[in-house]
């Protein structure tokens, strides 16, 4: 489990690798439920919202190549020991 500051640094350092990631409970990502206007809970989900809070979200192109996902994973490790090692 990561610091919200290790969560950013996480972020930041998938993006500068050229894969940006995004925070499923940030208010602009448009699959965090906070979004969903036509769908908003009828009482609140603590619970959930401490889950979405940390949770990574990274989109997975139909078009990608088993390869193609290997590189994602290494990306996605080498960013993650950044982020620990940075905060």
């Amino acid at each position: 489990r990561m610091t919200p500051d290790e969560v950013d640094a996480f972020l930041a350092a998938s993006k500068r690798r050229g894969l940006p990631v995004g925070l499923f409970g940030a208010r602009d990502n448009a699959r965090n439920f906070r979004c969903w206007q036509y769908a908003l809970p009828k009482e609140e989900l603590p619970r959930t919202e401490r889950l979405i809070k940390m949770a990574i979200d990274c989109r997975l192109p139909a078009v990608f190549d088993a390869e193609d996902f290997d590189q994602m994973a290494k990306v996605l490790r080498a960013a993650r020991d950044d982020a620990v090692g940075s905060a």
